[in-house]
């Protein structure tokens, strides 16, 4: 599945977590964590995306939020375009007890989506 949008402002909270995403509007999608690559100004990044609410911050609205594996210094620009190429589902969306745990679990997330890309 080809998801094209507009870059929009996110909160930041994966940025704190040490997992930096780029966000664009949501499109009513399947929700849950993906592998996926994203086309951003003619160059491919490989990414873990997450499509869906941040449950363990008590945040419904939905996101569609891509965190580029490998990537330092990415820097997007609001109301730019991209391209998010959903590859495979990883896992469903889930609450976690906090940030750490939540952490813990990016961090296993991307390993899984390096395996699978």
């Amino acid at each position: 599945m080809i998801i094209k949008g507009k870059i929009v402002k996110g909160m930041g909270i994966a940025g704190d977590l040490g997992f930096p995403t780029v966000n664009i509007e949501y499109g009513g999608l399947e929700r849950g964590v993906f592998a996926a690559r994203v086309k951003y100004r003619g160059v491919e990044y490989a990414a873990a995306v997450n499509v869906g609410p941040k449950p363990t911050f008590d945040i419904d609205k939905v996101f569609v939020e891509a965190h580029l594996i490998e990537v330092e210094g990415f820097e997007a620009v609001e109301g730019s375009e991209i391209k998010i190429e959903l590859v495979e589902k990883v896992r469903d969306v889930k609450k976690f007890k906090d940030g750490a745990e939540l952490s813990r679990q990016i961090s296993s997330d991307i390993e899984i989506v390096r395996d699978l890309l």
